[in-house]
């Protein structure tokens, strides 16, 4: 019995090395920028966006984030309201909020670029 707690303290130190070691060296860096292809241009047609929204109220589930808690029940009638943002996910580290991913300029993701969305 004796040798099987030494046996087991063993493998335990080495597992709390190995944890501390890989803690402790492991540098993650997340202050460059991701690059992005400007020059990058996508044609807009009937048929692409068709797919988006066939994507965004189906399968891919965004509006269920993209939308007030309240319009939820409303996406799954099968309504397409805009994807304004507003849902909040509360959680240890922080408040989290979906945005607004309209076509707004001001507010929304209007103003970026093809490429950003592609890379």
């Amino acid at each position: 019995m004796k040798t099987l707690l030494k046996i087991v303290g063993v493998i335990v130190g080495l597992i709390l090395i190995l944890v501390l070691y890989v803690n402790l060296s492991y540098q993650v860096d997340f202050t460059e920028e991701y690059p992005v292809d400007e020059s990058l241009s996508v044609e807009i047609t009937p048929e692409r966006i068709a797919q988006g929204k066939y994507l965004a109220y189906g399968p891919a589930h965004c509006a269920h984030c993209h939308v007030k808690m309240e319009d939820v029940a409303r996406v799954d009638a099968g309504e397409n309201l805009p994807l304004q943002g507003g849902m909040e996910f509360t959680l240890p580290p922080a408040l989290l909020r979906a945005p607004n991913i309209t076509p707004d300029a001001e507010t929304g993701i209007g103003d970026l670029s093809d490429g950003s969305f592609t890379e």
